[in-house]
């Protein structure tokens, strides 16, 4: 006899369950590039202009590249832009100099934490009069400012456009790679954007100093190519539904991203559901399940609700739910039922490369055992230790109630019969 929640399983039958592997496609899941446009009236721009900004996003965007262009201003100086139709935020303030950006630009960077930085600053400096050595020593003290701000930045540093009326400009530009050879690191780089070579401030400017439509085009293209040497940020604080699968068993069809498990075909679960809570994200498994990921040491915590999906109806099921961290058991449930408030789960997974999520019956036959791991999802290490995502931290071991069955030791083999209560085997 079988019920619309799994079949009715005589719990003194010992037969294997059959192996079920979700298909999956490898991939790899990135964040947002976000950039920060940083600078004097050349990055910000003026009433009627498009700036370099406008031409760079489309490109981006022409180019498939998931980007944000972040800071506190938007649009241009003193009016609207030619052109509305792209992210306008940025960080160019008209009438900066290197030492004024000096001294506001790590709260800019703290406040929208940029991947990268395109910096094109020292216009002003020398415009008015600044010494080439007193001006590179001030995009110095930037370049350290900004990394006060993100310690991991990357920094496109720019050669400056000419202007007829600064002939310090080349002067200051071929002090630039070694400033930037001095402060490039692994795990900051500088890159050096040479924006002069090939700019003709007197058909590429509307003024001698700031780009008109070919100049902006210009600057676009350099920004650009410099980009492409920047690849996409992975994502943080990914959802396990998100990532490849290493393996994955299943008690009745495949184990489903983002659904409950519904039944034996994939893609039949509906929205996983616990205790009247609705989840869009997660995991819906039956007993008996097992389904694994490669963490890579890259996360620091792991967290889940978990319970029986109210899917079952009248408050049926029972089931364990199980985390192994290396190998290691790190978290047991003990016996959930329908009726069984929502687990909340949270495990240091920090330098861990596998993660093993495993769900069994509690030795009385899988009827009705549909589980999922709602909103599980992983998180990095931010600045100062916390994960990235998690108010106040929260790694730092499991909890939820860790009350029974935890044998401390190793358990990556395929006999899984250590984890059943009773020695039981499950069967379909």
């Amino acid at each position: 006899m079988h019920d619309d929640h799994g079949p009715n399983i005589n719990p003194a039958r010992r037969v294997r369950a059959v192996a079920a592997i979700e298909p999956l496609e490898r991939r790899t899941l990135l964040a947002t590039l976000k950039v920060m446009p940083l600078g004097d009236s050349i990055t910000e721009g003026r009433a009627g202009d498009a700036t370099y900004r406008y031409w760079l996003w489309h490109q981006l965007r022409g180019a498939a590249r998931d980007v944000d262009f972040v800071g506190s201003h938007h649009g241009v100086w003193n009016g609207s832009p030619r052109f509305s139709d792209f992210d306008m935020d940025h960080e160019g303030h008209v009438s900066f100099r290197a030492d004024t950006l000096r001294d506001n630009v790590q709260q800019y960077v703290a406040a929208a934490a940029p991947h990268v930085v395109l910096l094109h600053v020292g216009t002003n400096d020398l415009l008015q009069g600044q010494s080439v050595e007193g001006t590179i020593d001030d995009v110095g003290q930037v370049i350290d400012r900004i990394r006060a701000g993100k310690a991991d930045v990357t920094i496109l540093l720019a050669k400056i456009i000419g202007s007829p009326f600064i002939p310090a400009i080349d002067a200051f530009n071929a002090k630039l790679p070694a400033l930037a050879a001095q402060k490039d690191t692994s795990a900051s780089r500088v890159i050096l954007v040479d924006q002069n070579s090939g700019f003709d401030p007197m058909v590429d400017t509307d003024d001698g100093l700031h780009p008109d439509e070919s100049g902006e085009r210009k600057l676009a293209d350099r920004w650009m190519a410099a980009l492409a040497q920047v690849p996409q940020p992975l994502d943080p604080n990914p959802f396990l539904s998100d990532l490849p699968l290493l393996s994955a068993r299943n008690g009745l069809g495949p184990a489903e991203r983002n659904k409950s498990n519904g039944g034996a075909l994939a893609g039949d679960g509906r929205s996983i559901k616990l205790n009247g809570k609705i989840y869009r994200k997660g995991l819906g498994v039956h007993a008996h399940s097992d389904v694994r990921f490669d963490l890579g040491g890259r996360f620091a915590t792991f967290t889940t609700d978990a319970g029986v999906d109210d899917e079952v109806g009248n408050r049926a099921g029972s089931v364990i739910f199980r985390v192994y961290v290396d190998s290691v058991k790190v978290y047991d449930s003990g016996p959930v039922y329908g009726r069984t408030g929502t687990k909340r789960i949270t495990v240091n997974v920090s330098g861990a490369h596998t993660l093993r999520l495993l769900v069994t019956d509690k030795g009385d036959g899988n009827t009705s055992d549909h589980a999922s791991w709602a909103n599980a999802q992983l998180f990095s290490l931010g600045q100062g230790g916390l994960p990235l995502g998690i108010p106040g931290g929260g790694a730092g071991g499991a909890s939820g109630g860790c009350d029974g069955w935890y044998n401390g030791g190793s358990d990556d083999d395929d006999d899984d019969s250590d984890d059943r209560p009773n020695d039981e085997l499950w069967s379909l």
